[in-house]
């Protein structure tokens, strides 16, 4: 009952677009610039608060919402880029990545969506980041390898979220043309004081120079954490110790372009 109310309150919240939408980018770690801004939606329930991002996005799947949940953020996206865009030049382009669902690489209509909605906005394919959850692809990998690859060809980079996390992770690095792999956060927690964890994060670096991908370590919490990683030779980082979320809302007020301010 509990689910099937939440079912309804998050058609309803949809209808009228009030989730609260966050920015959280990720970092060079060598040079301290972005590499690109991730783009996410939270629930906030009048009564139960926030939602959790797993419960959230439970529901929208056993409701079928996912694709409509997608196209709002893809849209949002977008429409973040396209204030960027009006303040900076092309030598400065700014890449906005979001979380797409499985069911948006089900059908060859729905890619072609992305990429014509990608056009129609006026936005270089290689501004838009699209990140798949690497225990959804466990569950369909087989059909959605044509799909990855039709992005690909368009222009648009591509992130498997979440490695380490699920299974058969290894064959994802040799058969998906990912251009980033972000290392499960539980990972990045343990590594000050696991040598196991440091030494799958370091063999991890070594594999992605001979398969043409680059490693992002995310969920860095403190300054150990971040000094590990460097020291394992990660370059990419994202976490509330390089830098907290801020709102859509917050951005789109801005007459200017993000700008790294340095780690205290």
């Amino acid at each position: 009952l509990e689910e099937l109310a939440l079912e309804n309150e998050l058609r309803k919240t949809l209808k009228v677009g009030e989730f609260d939408c966050q920015v959280q980018s990720v970092i060079n770690l060598t040079d301290n610039e972005y590499l690109y801004h991730e783009f996410f939606v939270r629930w906030q329930h009048p009564t139960h608060g926030r939602i959790k991002r797993e419960q959230f996005w439970k529901v929208a799947q056993n409701s079928g919402l996912t694709l409509e949940i997608d196209n709002y953020t893809i849209s949002l996206a977008l429409e973040v880029l396209q204030h960027w865009q009006g303040l900076g030049s092309p030598s400065s382009q700014q890449k906005i990545a979001i979380n797409l669902s499985i069911n948006h690489l089900s059908q060859n209509k729905f890619v072609n969506q992305i990429i014509e909605l990608v056009k129609n906005a006026q936005i270089e394919p290689s501004s838009l980041v699209l990140e798949f959850d690497e225990n959804e692809l466990n569950k369909r990998a087989q059909f959605v390898l044509p799909a990855i690859k039709k992005l690909k060809r368009a222009g648009v980079l591509l992130v498997l979220d979440n490695f380490g996390s699920g299974l058969a992770s290894l064959s994802y690095l040799y058969s998906y043309p990912f251009d980033y792999v972000k290392i499960d956060h539980r990972f990045v927690k343990s590594i000050t004081r696991s040598k196991r964890n440091y030494n799958l994060i370091r063999s991890v670096l070594a594999i992605s120079g001979q398969l043409d991908f680059k490693l992002i370590a995310e969920g860095i919490e403190d300054e150990e954490q971040y000094n590990s990683l460097v020291a394992a030779g990660c370059v990419y980082g994202q976490g509330h110790y390089l830098e907290s979320p801020v709102s859509k809302e917050e951005i789109l007020s801005k007459r200017s372009l993000p700008s790294r301010k340095k780690i205290s």
